[in-house]
Protein backbone atom coordinates (compact mmCIF):
# COMPACT_ATOMS: atom_id res chain seq x y z
CA UNK A 1 0.00 0.00 0.00
CA UNK A 2 1.85 3.58 -1.12
CA UNK A 3 0.89 6.20 1.03
CA UNK A 4 2.67 9.79 1.73
CA UNK A 5 3.75 10.55 5.35
CA UNK A 6 1.38 13.48 6.84
CA UNK A 7 2.94 16.82 7.56
CA UNK A 8 2.80 15.93 11.66
CA UNK A 9 4.30 12.81 10.60
CA UNK A 10 7.14 14.83 8.86
CA UNK A 11 7.68 17.31 11.77
CA UNK A 12 10.77 16.98 13.32
CA UNK A 13 11.07 17.69 17.28
CA UNK A 14 12.56 20.92 18.42
CA UNK A 15 16.46 20.65 20.18
CA UNK A 16 14.60 21.74 23.32
CA UNK A 17 11.90 18.75 23.30
CA UNK A 18 14.38 16.54 22.84
CA UNK A 19 15.93 17.70 25.50
CA UNK A 20 13.15 18.49 27.55
CA UNK A 21 12.83 14.77 26.99
CA UNK A 22 15.84 12.90 27.41
CA UNK A 23 17.36 14.65 29.98
CA UNK A 24 14.42 12.64 32.47
CA UNK A 25 16.67 9.36 31.57
CA UNK A 26 19.09 10.64 34.20
CA UNK A 27 16.46 10.57 36.68
CA UNK A 28 15.71 6.78 35.77
CA UNK A 29 19.24 5.47 35.38
CA UNK A 30 21.17 7.57 38.21
CA UNK A 31 19.08 5.63 41.04
CA UNK A 32 19.06 2.36 39.41
CA UNK A 33 22.33 1.88 38.07
CA UNK A 34 23.92 2.58 41.74
CA UNK A 35 21.22 0.03 43.15
CA UNK A 36 22.43 -2.27 40.19
CA UNK A 37 25.92 -2.26 40.97
CA UNK A 38 25.86 -1.00 44.75
CA UNK A 39 23.13 -2.02 46.84
CA UNK A 40 23.90 -5.72 47.27
CA UNK A 41 27.77 -4.94 47.76
CA UNK A 42 26.03 -1.94 50.49
CA UNK A 43 24.13 -4.55 52.23
CA UNK A 44 26.59 -7.30 52.58
CA UNK A 45 29.75 -5.74 52.92
CA UNK A 46 28.88 -2.41 54.42
CA UNK A 47 26.19 -3.36 56.96
CA UNK A 48 26.60 -6.80 56.61
CA UNK A 49 23.01 -8.34 55.79
CA UNK A 50 23.36 -11.93 54.78
CA UNK A 51 23.88 -12.15 50.84
CA UNK A 52 21.56 -14.24 50.16
CA UNK A 53 18.73 -12.54 52.39
CA UNK A 54 19.97 -9.16 50.62
CA UNK A 55 19.39 -10.47 47.49
CA UNK A 56 15.87 -12.55 48.56
CA UNK A 57 14.57 -9.17 49.57
CA UNK A 58 15.56 -7.58 45.96
CA UNK A 59 13.95 -10.34 44.62
CA UNK A 60 10.42 -10.00 46.03
CA UNK A 61 10.50 -6.44 45.78
CA UNK A 62 11.85 -5.71 42.19
CA UNK A 63 8.57 -9.31 41.86
CA UNK A 64 6.30 -6.49 43.06
CA UNK A 65 7.28 -3.26 41.19
CA UNK A 66 7.54 -5.68 38.13
CA UNK A 67 3.44 -6.28 38.84
CA UNK A 68 2.59 -2.81 39.28
CA UNK A 69 3.96 -2.02 35.75
CA UNK A 70 0.91 -3.00 33.63
CA UNK A 71 -1.51 -1.73 35.89
CA UNK A 72 0.49 1.52 36.02
CA UNK A 73 0.42 1.53 31.87
CA UNK A 74 -3.54 1.11 32.04
CA UNK A 75 -3.77 3.88 34.40
CA UNK A 76 -1.86 6.40 32.49
CA UNK A 77 -3.30 4.94 29.05
CA UNK A 78 -6.78 5.77 30.40
CA UNK A 79 -5.93 8.63 32.50
CA UNK A 80 -7.31 12.56 31.67
CA UNK A 81 -6.50 15.36 32.97
CA UNK A 82 -5.23 19.12 32.17
CA UNK A 83 -1.80 18.03 32.18
CA UNK A 84 -2.12 14.87 29.58
CA UNK A 85 -1.93 11.52 30.08
CA UNK A 86 1.70 10.52 31.59
CA UNK A 87 2.78 14.23 32.86
CA UNK A 88 0.70 14.32 36.24
CA UNK A 89 2.78 11.59 37.25
CA UNK A 90 6.43 13.31 36.31
CA UNK A 91 4.52 16.34 38.35
CA UNK A 92 3.49 14.33 41.50
CA UNK A 93 5.09 11.83 41.70
CA UNK A 94 8.63 12.57 41.34
CA UNK A 95 9.14 13.33 45.08
CA UNK A 96 8.28 10.48 46.73
CA UNK A 97 9.94 8.69 44.21
CA UNK A 98 13.73 10.72 45.24
CA UNK A 99 12.71 10.34 48.88
CA UNK A 100 12.48 6.52 49.37
CA UNK A 101 15.58 6.49 47.26
CA UNK A 102 17.48 7.82 49.85
CA UNK A 103 15.63 6.07 52.61
CA UNK A 104 16.92 2.55 51.22
CA UNK A 105 20.22 3.28 52.22
CA UNK A 106 19.63 4.31 55.34
CA UNK A 107 19.03 1.19 57.16
CA UNK A 108 20.62 0.38 60.58
CA UNK A 109 20.48 -3.32 61.16
CA UNK A 110 19.28 -4.72 64.65
CA UNK A 111 19.96 -8.06 66.36
CA UNK A 112 16.78 -9.15 65.29
CA UNK A 113 17.04 -10.64 61.72
CA UNK A 114 13.04 -10.73 60.65
CA UNK A 115 12.48 -7.53 61.73
CA UNK A 116 15.20 -6.11 59.53
CA UNK A 117 14.57 -8.33 56.68
CA UNK A 118 10.43 -7.26 56.69
CA UNK A 119 12.19 -3.51 57.24
CA UNK A 120 14.49 -3.79 54.14
CA UNK A 121 11.68 -5.76 52.07
CA UNK A 122 9.10 -2.97 52.77
CA UNK A 123 11.60 -0.43 51.61
CA UNK A 124 12.58 -1.79 48.49
CA UNK A 125 8.46 -2.57 47.63
CA UNK A 126 7.99 0.83 48.63
CA UNK A 127 10.40 2.46 46.37
CA UNK A 128 10.09 0.30 43.51
CA UNK A 129 6.42 1.10 43.33
CA UNK A 130 7.27 4.92 42.94
CA UNK A 131 9.46 4.04 40.56
CA UNK A 132 6.82 2.29 38.42
CA UNK A 133 4.41 5.49 38.77
CA UNK A 134 7.07 7.85 37.24
CA UNK A 135 8.89 5.77 34.76
CA UNK A 136 6.39 3.81 32.94
CA UNK A 137 4.42 7.16 31.86
CA UNK A 138 8.28 8.83 31.23
CA UNK A 139 8.70 5.97 28.60
CA UNK A 140 5.13 5.50 27.17
CA UNK A 141 5.97 9.32 25.91
CA UNK A 142 8.56 8.12 23.50
CA UNK A 143 6.23 6.73 20.64
CA UNK A 144 3.72 9.43 21.19
CA UNK A 145 6.42 12.45 20.45
CA UNK A 146 8.09 10.88 17.71
CA UNK A 147 5.92 9.63 14.91
CA UNK A 148 8.85 7.83 12.22
CA UNK A 149 10.81 4.85 12.91
CA UNK A 150 14.20 6.77 12.43
CA UNK A 151 12.80 9.75 14.11
CA UNK A 152 12.28 7.44 17.46
CA UNK A 153 15.83 5.83 17.32
CA UNK A 154 17.13 9.63 17.34
CA UNK A 155 14.81 11.06 20.13
CA UNK A 156 16.42 7.42 22.12
CA UNK A 157 19.70 9.26 21.40
CA UNK A 158 18.99 12.15 22.75
CA UNK A 159 17.98 9.81 26.21
CA UNK A 160 21.58 8.62 25.60
CA UNK A 161 24.16 11.40 27.06
CA UNK A 162 21.76 11.63 30.17
CA UNK A 163 21.49 7.95 30.53
CA UNK A 164 25.48 7.62 30.21
CA UNK A 165 26.10 10.53 32.79
CA UNK A 166 23.74 8.35 35.30
CA UNK A 167 25.36 4.76 35.08
CA UNK A 168 28.79 6.58 35.00
CA UNK A 169 27.79 8.16 38.32
CA UNK A 170 25.55 5.75 40.09
CA UNK A 171 28.72 3.22 38.50
CA UNK A 172 31.80 4.83 38.18
CA UNK A 173 31.64 7.88 40.75
CA UNK A 174 29.68 5.93 43.46
CA UNK A 175 32.87 4.63 45.13
CA UNK A 176 34.83 7.96 45.13
CA UNK A 177 32.23 9.93 46.09
CA UNK A 178 30.91 7.88 48.97
CA UNK A 179 34.77 8.58 50.39
CA UNK A 180 34.64 11.95 49.74
CA UNK A 181 31.96 12.37 51.86
CA UNK A 182 32.77 10.17 54.62
CA UNK A 183 32.76 6.92 53.58
CA UNK A 184 31.05 4.21 54.92
CA UNK A 185 27.15 4.10 55.59
CA UNK A 186 27.01 7.78 55.66
CA UNK A 187 28.87 8.35 52.36
CA UNK A 188 26.36 6.09 50.92
CA UNK A 189 23.28 7.87 52.84
CA UNK A 190 24.71 11.25 51.16
CA UNK A 191 25.24 10.01 47.89
CA UNK A 192 22.20 8.94 48.05
CA UNK A 193 20.66 12.12 48.97
CA UNK A 194 22.31 13.98 46.09
CA UNK A 195 20.97 11.34 43.71
CA UNK A 196 17.57 11.86 44.59
CA UNK A 197 17.92 15.58 44.00
CA UNK A 198 18.95 15.36 40.83
CA UNK A 199 15.96 12.90 40.09
CA UNK A 200 13.64 14.95 41.42
CA UNK A 201 14.79 17.98 39.21
CA UNK A 202 14.98 16.60 35.86
CA UNK A 203 11.52 14.88 36.17
CA UNK A 204 9.77 18.03 36.91
CA UNK A 205 12.30 19.51 33.75
CA UNK A 206 10.30 16.86 31.31
CA UNK A 207 6.59 17.47 33.02
CA UNK A 208 6.82 21.20 32.97
CA UNK A 209 8.47 21.51 28.94
CA UNK A 210 7.22 18.44 27.32
CA UNK A 211 3.90 18.52 25.82
CA UNK A 212 1.90 15.14 24.79
CA UNK A 213 -0.37 14.89 22.02
CA UNK A 214 -4.12 15.16 22.36
CA UNK A 215 -5.49 13.19 19.30
CA UNK A 216 -3.30 10.02 20.84
CA UNK A 217 -5.25 10.25 24.41
CA UNK A 218 -8.42 10.20 22.26
CA UNK A 219 -7.22 6.48 21.12
CA UNK A 220 -7.00 4.54 24.42
CA UNK A 221 -10.26 4.03 25.70
CA UNK A 222 -10.86 -0.11 25.59
CA UNK A 223 -11.15 -1.35 28.75
CA UNK A 224 -8.29 -2.47 30.78
CA UNK A 225 -9.36 -6.08 30.44
CA UNK A 226 -9.58 -5.70 26.64
CA UNK A 227 -6.33 -4.04 26.38
CA UNK A 228 -4.25 -6.45 28.16
CA UNK A 229 -5.78 -9.07 26.06
CA UNK A 230 -4.96 -7.69 23.08
CA UNK A 231 -1.39 -7.10 23.96
CA UNK A 232 -1.09 -10.92 24.65
CA UNK A 233 -2.54 -11.59 21.58
CA UNK A 234 0.87 -9.48 19.65
CA UNK A 235 3.40 -12.24 18.64
CA UNK A 236 5.94 -10.11 17.32
CA UNK A 237 5.92 -7.99 21.26
CA UNK A 238 6.47 -11.59 23.17
CA UNK A 239 9.43 -12.35 20.59
CA UNK A 240 11.04 -8.96 21.55
CA UNK A 241 10.41 -9.12 24.81
CA UNK A 242 11.85 -12.07 25.42
CA UNK A 243 15.42 -11.19 23.70
CA UNK A 244 15.12 -8.36 25.70
CA UNK A 245 14.60 -9.62 28.92
CA UNK A 246 17.60 -12.21 28.61
CA UNK A 247 19.79 -9.63 27.36
CA UNK A 248 19.18 -7.59 30.42
CA UNK A 249 19.34 -10.15 32.61
CA UNK A 250 22.50 -11.63 31.44
CA UNK A 251 23.88 -7.39 31.77
CA UNK A 252 22.20 -6.98 35.04
CA UNK A 253 24.09 -10.12 36.72
CA UNK A 254 27.42 -8.62 34.83
CA UNK A 255 26.95 -5.54 36.34
CA UNK A 256 26.35 -6.60 40.08
CA UNK A 257 29.37 -8.91 39.93
CA UNK A 258 31.89 -6.43 38.43
CA UNK A 259 32.76 -4.85 41.60
CA UNK A 260 33.43 -8.07 43.08
CA UNK A 261 35.18 -9.31 40.21
CA UNK A 262 37.96 -6.38 40.61
CA UNK A 263 38.09 -6.77 44.27
CA UNK A 264 38.68 -9.57 44.67
CA UNK A 265 40.19 -11.43 40.85
CA UNK A 266 42.02 -8.73 40.00
CA UNK A 267 42.72 -7.37 43.53
CA UNK A 268 42.05 -3.88 42.83
CA UNK A 269 38.68 -2.71 43.62
CA UNK A 270 39.46 0.87 42.24
CA UNK A 271 39.78 -0.30 39.06
CA UNK A 272 36.25 -0.96 39.06
CA UNK A 273 35.83 2.51 38.78
CA UNK A 274 38.31 2.78 36.11
CA UNK A 275 36.66 -0.01 34.23
CA UNK A 276 32.96 1.23 33.98
CA UNK A 277 34.34 4.75 33.11
CA UNK A 278 35.42 2.99 30.27
CA UNK A 279 32.95 1.07 29.50
CA UNK A 280 30.62 4.38 29.65
CA UNK A 281 33.16 6.35 27.58
CA UNK A 282 32.95 4.07 24.94
CA UNK A 283 29.01 3.75 24.91
CA UNK A 284 28.41 7.27 24.41
CA UNK A 285 30.89 7.37 21.55
CA UNK A 286 29.13 4.46 20.02
CA UNK A 287 25.48 5.98 20.16
CA UNK A 288 26.06 8.25 16.85
CA UNK A 289 27.53 4.75 15.25
CA UNK A 290 24.42 2.64 16.29
CA UNK A 291 22.27 5.64 14.79
CA UNK A 292 23.72 5.34 11.58
CA UNK A 293 23.90 1.83 11.48
CA UNK A 294 19.99 1.54 12.17
CA UNK A 295 19.68 3.68 9.59
CA UNK A 296 21.16 1.60 6.83
CA UNK A 297 20.24 -1.91 7.92
CA UNK A 298 17.42 -1.47 10.67
CA UNK A 299 17.57 -1.39 14.10
CA UNK A 300 16.93 -5.36 14.95
CA UNK A 301 19.60 -6.32 12.34
CA UNK A 302 22.04 -3.62 14.57
CA UNK A 303 20.85 -4.52 18.00
CA UNK A 304 21.88 -8.41 16.79
CA UNK A 305 25.16 -7.00 16.15
CA UNK A 306 25.44 -5.36 19.61
CA UNK A 307 24.44 -8.49 21.18
CA UNK A 308 27.01 -10.87 19.65
CA UNK A 309 29.51 -7.35 20.78
CA UNK A 310 28.35 -8.11 23.93
CA UNK A 311 28.59 -12.15 23.84
CA UNK A 312 32.51 -11.71 22.50
CA UNK A 313 33.23 -9.30 25.75
CA UNK A 314 31.56 -11.24 28.69
CA UNK A 315 33.36 -14.32 27.37
CA UNK A 316 36.34 -12.62 27.01
CA UNK A 317 36.57 -11.36 30.45
CA UNK A 318 36.40 -14.68 31.92
CA UNK A 319 39.82 -15.46 30.50
CA UNK A 320 41.14 -12.33 31.75
CA UNK A 321 44.42 -13.47 33.74
CA UNK A 322 44.40 -11.41 37.58
CA UNK A 323 46.96 -9.33 36.39
CA UNK A 324 44.52 -7.53 33.71
CA UNK A 325 46.84 -5.40 31.96
CA UNK A 326 46.23 -3.44 28.74
CA UNK A 327 43.76 -5.57 27.07
CA UNK A 328 41.87 -5.18 30.17
CA UNK A 329 40.89 -1.87 28.99
CA UNK A 330 41.11 -2.78 25.29
CA UNK A 331 38.05 -5.17 26.25
CA UNK A 332 36.21 -2.69 28.19
CA UNK A 333 36.11 -0.26 25.34
CA UNK A 334 34.32 -2.93 22.90
CA UNK A 335 31.61 -3.97 25.97
CA UNK A 336 31.16 0.17 26.20
CA UNK A 337 30.02 -0.12 22.23
CA UNK A 338 28.20 -3.39 23.30
CA UNK A 339 26.50 -1.37 25.82
CA UNK A 340 25.55 1.53 23.44
CA UNK A 341 23.05 -0.96 21.33
CA UNK A 342 21.80 -2.17 24.55
CA UNK A 343 20.77 1.18 25.91
CA UNK A 344 19.55 2.20 22.50
CA UNK A 345 17.55 -0.36 20.56
CA UNK A 346 15.07 -1.64 22.60
CA UNK A 347 13.29 1.86 23.60
CA UNK A 348 12.96 2.54 19.82
CA UNK A 349 12.05 -0.89 18.74
CA UNK A 350 9.17 -1.25 21.26
CA UNK A 351 7.27 1.47 19.59
CA UNK A 352 7.20 -0.12 16.84
CA UNK A 353 5.54 -3.19 18.02
CA UNK A 354 2.83 0.09 19.28
CA UNK A 355 2.10 0.85 15.79
CA UNK A 356 1.75 -2.31 14.19
CA UNK A 357 -1.19 -2.76 16.97
CA UNK A 358 -2.47 0.80 16.52
CA UNK A 359 -2.71 -0.94 12.88
CA UNK A 360 -5.20 -4.02 14.01
CA UNK A 361 -6.74 -2.32 16.73
CA UNK A 362 -7.23 0.83 16.15
CA UNK A 363 -6.34 2.33 19.87
CA UNK A 364 -2.89 3.94 20.87
CA UNK A 365 -1.71 1.91 23.82
CA UNK A 366 1.75 2.69 24.94
CA UNK A 367 1.40 2.84 28.75
CA UNK A 368 0.05 -0.84 28.43
CA UNK A 369 2.53 -2.06 26.26
CA UNK A 370 5.69 -0.36 28.30
CA UNK A 371 4.35 -1.51 31.32
CA UNK A 372 3.92 -5.08 30.36
CA UNK A 373 6.96 -4.93 28.92
CA UNK A 374 8.38 -3.76 32.17
CA UNK A 375 6.81 -6.38 34.31
CA UNK A 376 8.48 -9.20 32.49
CA UNK A 377 11.78 -7.32 32.11
CA UNK A 378 11.85 -6.38 35.56
CA UNK A 379 11.23 -10.13 36.20
CA UNK A 380 14.15 -11.09 34.85
CA UNK A 381 16.60 -8.19 36.36
CA UNK A 382 14.94 -9.33 39.57
CA UNK A 383 16.62 -12.87 39.29
CA UNK A 384 20.03 -11.51 38.71
CA UNK A 385 20.30 -10.28 42.34
CA UNK A 386 18.58 -13.22 43.58
CA UNK A 387 21.06 -15.88 41.48
CA UNK A 388 24.34 -13.50 42.25
CA UNK A 389 23.55 -13.91 46.03
CA UNK A 390 22.78 -17.58 46.03
CA UNK A 391 25.56 -18.81 43.71
CA UNK A 392 28.14 -16.45 46.30
CA UNK A 393 26.71 -18.15 49.27
CA UNK A 394 26.92 -21.47 47.66
CA UNK A 395 30.17 -21.12 46.97
CA UNK A 396 31.66 -19.93 49.72
CA UNK A 397 32.39 -15.68 49.41
CA UNK A 398 33.09 -14.33 52.99
CA UNK A 399 33.10 -10.30 52.70
CA UNK A 400 36.10 -8.30 52.87
CA UNK A 401 38.58 -11.58 53.00
CA UNK A 402 40.71 -13.48 50.57
CA UNK A 403 39.02 -15.49 48.79
CA UNK A 404 39.06 -19.63 48.24
CA UNK A 405 39.82 -20.67 44.45
CA UNK A 406 36.57 -22.09 44.34
CA UNK A 407 34.97 -19.25 44.84
CA UNK A 408 37.18 -17.03 42.59
CA UNK A 409 36.08 -19.45 40.19
CA UNK A 410 32.66 -18.77 40.92
CA UNK A 411 32.80 -15.21 40.69
CA UNK A 412 34.57 -15.63 37.04
CA UNK A 413 31.69 -17.73 35.73
CA UNK A 414 28.97 -14.69 37.28
CA UNK A 415 30.88 -12.27 35.18
CA UNK A 416 31.49 -14.12 32.21
CA UNK A 417 29.66 -17.06 31.23
CA UNK A 418 26.28 -16.83 33.21
CA UNK A 419 25.78 -13.30 31.10
CA UNK A 420 27.39 -15.06 27.70
CA UNK A 421 24.86 -17.42 28.03
CA UNK A 422 21.83 -15.04 28.59
CA UNK A 423 23.37 -12.82 25.44
CA UNK A 424 23.28 -16.21 23.37
CA UNK A 425 19.38 -16.97 24.03
CA UNK A 426 18.40 -12.67 23.82
CA UNK A 427 20.36 -13.58 20.24
CA UNK A 428 18.22 -16.11 19.02
CA UNK A 429 14.89 -14.67 20.09
CA UNK A 430 15.87 -11.36 18.80
CA UNK A 431 16.80 -13.11 15.66
CA UNK A 432 13.11 -14.64 15.33
CA UNK A 433 11.74 -10.99 15.48
CA UNK A 434 9.72 -10.23 12.29
CA UNK A 435 9.43 -6.51 12.64
CA UNK A 436 12.54 -5.39 10.12
CA UNK A 437 13.53 -2.29 8.77
CA UNK A 438 11.01 -2.68 5.53
CA UNK A 439 7.91 -3.72 7.78
CA UNK A 440 8.14 -0.65 9.90
CA UNK A 441 8.38 1.65 7.08
CA UNK A 442 5.20 0.22 5.56
CA UNK A 443 3.47 0.29 9.09
CA UNK A 444 4.17 3.89 9.40
CA UNK A 445 2.94 4.65 5.44
CA UNK A 446 0.21 2.92 6.49
CA UNK A 447 -1.35 4.55 9.75
CA UNK A 448 -0.07 7.83 7.58
CA UNK A 449 -3.21 7.44 5.58
CA UNK A 450 -5.71 6.47 8.16
CA UNK A 451 -4.97 9.39 10.16
CA UNK A 452 -5.32 11.37 7.48
CA UNK A 453 -7.56 9.98 4.65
Amino acid sequence: MSGKYSPIDRESLSFSTKIAYGVSDLGVTLPLSSIAFFLLYFYTDVIHFSPMLAGTALLIAKAWDALSDPLMGQVSDRTESRWGRRRPYLLFAALPYAFLFILIWTPQPTSDTTLNYLFVISLFILFFTASTVVTVPYNALLPELALLPHERTKLTAYRQPFAVIGWVAGSALVLPLVAALGGGRRGYILMAGIFGAVALVVFLITASRVRERADFSRKGSVSIAQSFLLTFKNRPFWWFIAAYSLVSLGYTILSGVLIFYAKYWLLNEGLFTVMMGIVMGFLLLSIPLWVWVSGKIGKKEAFLIGIVVLILSAAAIFFLPPTGGAFLFVLMGFAGIGTGAYFLFPYSILPEIIDSDELTSGTRREGAYFGIAFLIFKISIALAPFITGTVLAHIGYIPDVPQTQQTLLGIRLLVGAFPSAFFVLGFIFLWIFPLNKRNCEQIVQKLSVIRNP
